[in-house]
């Protein structure tokens, strides 16, 4: 494993970890307890890493799947693209 897989993991973890302490802090006045902090961090690492897992590939495999647009260019002359009208014809 990679060190952005695991940097995601602590990054998401503490994330989360930070917003519901907050939450926490303003829902009840008072300092959150550990086992609710270290709950929401291992939440967020898990949630994070199961996001990681599945964006990488797939942004990368959207990206590159994606057909590319190009205009044609008509140099000159009355070249008009044909325009079928009516059943179509297989």
């Amino acid at each position: 494993m990679n060190p952005q897989f695991w940097m995601a993991i602590a990054i998401g973890g503490l994330f989360i970890a930070i917003l519901g302490s907050v939450a926490e802090y303003m829902r009840e006045k008072e300092l959150p307890k550990a086992k609710g902090v270290v709950r929401d961090f291992l939440i967020g690492s898990i949630l994070t890493s199961l996001i990681f897992q599945f964006s990488p590939d797939s942004v990368t495999d959207i990206v590159n799947g994606m057909p590319t647009f190009s205009v044609p260019s008509f140099s000159g002359g009355a070249m008009e693209p044909e325009l079928q009208v009516g059943v179509p014809k297989f």
